[in-house]
């Protein structure tokens, strides 16, 4: 597993820390729960200080990037073809991070031929318009949790200590990683210049990171007056209406976690990685360009000239410290040979080499809102509207800041290296998309382990629906992911607990998320998922090592938030049968390792949330207009009359809708289900089945439909057996006769067996149902259809008690002699007996053995009156009533 100390720069990069220890508690458990408990340890066990690439052979390493990579690579010109977007300019927010992500992603996109496909270029021209993602539309929506109250992961994502207005909290900070999590979960990247679903509403207003009717801020930059600087952060409305969440211009096929060149050796010193270097070129140059954080002099826009601690007046930058990355930016080129004497004087890298870095913080070859102050990165002739060189009174050029620098391959605070691959093959379109993870993820765990462990999400379908592509999400290079779909009954124990209806496997090269096509183009039989069936994706992760992994998304929790002053944390929604792992052998519901068996105080550090598995499926239109239902079999009996029954397939549609002639099939799910009942298909009309119990058990039948999918039956069959009672448990008041209260034995067929209801199997009996105390109701079998006797108890309480008299004894003895109501006929075999001075509210008790029903109470008060209560007790049943309050004379 990465090391969870790396969570806090991811969450925040512009605030440095780090996470504490974790520990567990030792209470031991058994089964399951020790199981369960076993799978909580590893989780924080396993927080491995290390990253997995450094781990790889040479050999497999070399599988990761191409060998031949020139000397010098600009993504700005490769074949005289530009892939980059203009520089942008972030404030009046915290956002690099989303800059950043948003402009890999951009030059991604061009990068593919998709952008082109679109009418899209990385510069205006040519009849092609300028690629503009909205950063807006992602920053706003990684600070924004569910708000669907009617969505099961309803309030996950990022909450805040205190209320917060909308642009503190884009203040807040974020990760690149963020941007993996919400494009995966559904949640962009747009166009700035999209339309709304009608195609004929514009979104730029809500998309764009400010509009030319908002008010701005204004700063006097080159000391000749104020002129516009950037949008206004509290003026303006920044928000985006929720409805717009899961809005798509293009859709995440690929992220890839790429190695950070600042590794480290087995004392966790740094040590440069070269063959990270080697896979960040290779992303490069497959025209993806790669967001990266690292530690910057100043984390907001405000350092207007090189020259600081770690950056040169060359616009040269080497982080020769080791500290956290703090500022979050692009990747688009690199330079073998740039001169290490470039850097800081005094501190310069121990070899040549930097990328070339796209940063977001304006540039001067840009005009309002993205020149920001246009000094800022390496200095460039100023060109006019025309191109042409801007020269000053000597004839010189003009030179203004382009917004690029140079990052040593050596900075020694590399981190969060992360490239997209997109497509469009959900968009413009109807499609699913179940998922249970929908949490800004901030870091990616992986638990491994020499035996197998799987992990599994489990679904229920909206509507009809086609499997079309499955998800997944890795840390290791070369991890092989088998994913596994079942069908499941709605009674279903675990994932696995179905019909398997595809199975797809796949290498990843580097780790990030995937999207595996479920079925080849060519195959037409594709599985239909019938509305409300509940299905699985179980996935096992195999490692180049030969070991499994089970994936651990998490974030900032609130415990962490705390510790570090921090206003802000993350809320990870899992709910019972949603995600299940595999450990030792049986499968876990994940809700119940998360909530039960980490402990409170240290699951309060993290956030956790479901396993990354998603499931894109297609309506299927002709399934939606026809609808399976099968029958209800009820429950079957190995004797008796309820041995047999039978089940039908019907159909529910849209008037008019056909049927037709389709292929019906009945199978048993496993063999042994062949075992438990008999199952006969009709020739005649396969819409209808024959079932006769065999022995008891649970039988999973699948019915298939032609083009139109499958219905899973859970055929139980039982031995006959009395399981409970119902009715009145009383207490019942003794009345002197005997008391039979409205109750039912019910058996496991359902059936209700009653005390005046003849049934030729059992003799029902009821036994002491007349005196105080305990009475047995009883059913015993008299043939063999049951076996077992059953007993229901209840109880007889006594009757209301009676203080029949309260005499004052003699002068000085200080003491009354009391009567009871003598009930000990009626079962009873004591009194107890309260008294109290008249007007006070502290009562004294005496108690009495039945066998006489007076008593002397003595040792009180002379001159007091007092009140006396009193009731009976039954053996096994308990206290009656107490009785109406009597008062006495005065104790003499």
């Amino acid at each position: 597993m990465k090391r969870l100390t790396a969570l806090v720069l991811m969450v925040l990069l512009v605030v440095g820390g780090a996470m504490p220890a974790y520990g567990l508690a030792d209470t031991a458990k058994s089964g399951d729960e020790e199981k369960a408990r076993d799978f909580a340890r590893k989780i924080f066990e396993q927080n491995e200080n290390r990253d997995p690439f450094a781990f790889l052979s040479p050999r497999s390493a070399k599988k990761l990037y191409a060998v031949d990579t020139p000397e010098k690579f600009d993504l700005r010109n490769v074949d005289g073809k530009n892939y980059v977007t203009p520089v942008k300019f972030q404030n009046p927010f915290g956002t690099c991070w989303g800059f950043a992500a948003i402009a890999a992603a951009e030059t991604s996109i061009i990068g593919s031929g998709l952008a082109e496909a679109d009418g899209y270029a990385a510069t205006a021209g040519d009849g092609k318009k300028e690629l503009d993602l909205s950063e807006r539309h992602l920053t706003y929506f990684v600070n924004e949790p569910i708000k669907d109250k009617d969505d099961p992961q309803y309030g996950e994502g990022r909450v805040y200590a205190r209320p917060y207005t909308l642009p503190d909290k884009l203040n807040m900070g974020g990760a690149m990683l963020y941007a993996a999590s919400l494009f995966a979960s559904g949640m962009g990247p747009n166009l700035e210049d999209r339309m709304d679903t009608d195609n004929v509403t514009s979104l730029y207003d809500i998309l764009a990171y400010g509009t030319e009717s908002w008010e701005v801020q204004k700063r006097d930059i080159t000391g000749e007056g104020a002129e516009d600087f950037c949008y206004d952060d509290d003026k303006n409305d920044w928000s985006i209406p929720d409805d717009k969440r899961y809005y798509q211009s293009y859709t995440l096929k690929e992220s890839a976690l790429l190695p950070t060149p600042a590794g480290s050796d087995e004392l966790g010193q740094y040590k440069y990685n070269p063959d990270a270097t080697a896979v960040i070129k290779n992303e490069l140059a497959q025209k993806r360009a790669v967001a990266i954080a690292f530690h910057a002099d100043s984390f907001s826009p405000s350092q207007e000239a090189g020259d600081g601690k770690y950056i040169s007046k060359n616009w040269a930058h080497y982080t020769y410290d080791t500290v956290q990355a703090n500022h979050g930016v692009t990747i688009i080129g690199w330079d073998d040979s740039y001169p290490k004497e470039n850097f800081v004087d005094g501190h310069e890298p121990p070899e040549n080499g930097a990328w070339l870095v796209k940063n977001s913080w304006g540039s001067g070859e840009r005009e309002f809102p993205n020149k920001g102050t246009g000094n800022w990165g390496i200095q460039v002739p100023a060109k006019d509207g025309e191109g042409n060189e801007i020269k000053d009174e000597s004839g010189n050029p003009v030179m203004v800041g382009s917004g690029y620098f140079w990052l040593s391959y050596y900075d020694r605070s590399l981190t969060m290296i992360e490239s997209f691959e997109f497509d469009k093959s959900n968009v413009g379109r109807t499609y699913h998309l179940d998922q249970h993870d929908m949490l800004p993820v901030g870091q990616i765990n992986t638990v491994e382990e020499q035996n197998e462990i799987k992990m599994a999400n489990v679904f229920r379908a909206e509507e009809n629906q086609v499997l079309d592509q499955i998800t997944s999400q890795t840390t290791h290079p070369n991890t092989k992911v088998e994913s596994k779909v079942y069908l499941l009954p709605d009674s279903f124990v675990d994932p696995e607990d179905g019909v398997l209806v595809a199975t797809v496997e796949e290498t990843f090269p580097l780790g990030g998320y995937h999207k595996t096509e479920v079925y080849p183009e060519s195959e037409t039989n594709r599985q239909v998922i019938q509305k409300g069936q509940y299905y699985s994706v179980v996935q096992t992760h195999k490692l180049e090592n030969n070991n499994y992994g089970v994936v651990i998304p998490v974030s900032l929790g609130k415990g962490t938030a705390e510790m570090m002053g921090i206003d802000s944390w993350y809320n990870g929604v899992i709910n019972e049968k949603e995600s299940y792992i595999y450990n030792e052998g049986s499968w876990l519901d994940y809700s119940k390792v998360d909530k039960d068996y980490v402990p409170k105080e240290q699951r309060n550090l993290v956030t956790f949330d479901n396993f990354p598995i998603k499931v894109y499926s297609d309506p299927v239109d002709e399934a939606n207009d026809l609808t399976l239902a099968v029958s209800d079999p009820g429950i079957l009996a190995t004797k008796g009359d309820r041995t047999e029954s039978g089940m039908r397939v019907s159909f529910k549609g849209k008037k008019g809708v056909k049927v037709g002639n389709r292929e019906i099939s009945w199978r048993f799910m496993s063999p042994e289900g062949a075992d438990i009942v008999e199952m006969t298909v009709n020739e005649k009309n396969k819409t209808q089945v024959a079932l006769k119990a065999k022995k008891a058990g649970s039988a999973r039948i699948e019915v298939k439909v032609e083009g139109l999918g499958s219905c899973i039956v859970v055929v139980d069959v039982v031995d006959p057996e009395i399981v409970i009672f119902t009715g009145e448990e009383g207490p019942f008041v003794y009345t002197g006769k005997p008391i039979i209260p409205e109750i039912a034995a019910i058996d496991n067929l359902g059936t209700m067996i009653m005390p005046n209801v003849p049934d030729p199997n059992v003799k029902f009996t009821i036994k002491n149902n007349v005196k105080c105390g305990v009475a047995t109701a009883t059913v015993e079998p008299i043939t063999d259809y049951y076996t077992k006797t059953a007993t229901f108890n209840y109880k007889i309480i006594p009757q209301k008690g009676t203080v029949s008299s309260v005499k004052a004894g003699k002068k000085g003895s200080k003491s009354l002699k009391v009567t009871v109501k003598n009930q000990k006929a009626t079962g009873v075999t004591k009194y107890q007996v309260q008294y109290k001075i008249a007007g006070k509210s502290k009562w004294s008790s005496k108690s009495l053995n039945a066998k006489t029903n007076k008593i002397t109470l003595k040792k009180l008060k002379a001159g007091k009156k007092y009140e006396i209560r009193v009731r009976a007790y039954a053996k096994g049943a308990g206290y009656g009533e107490y009785s109406k309050i009597k008062k006495s004379a005065k104790v003499k």
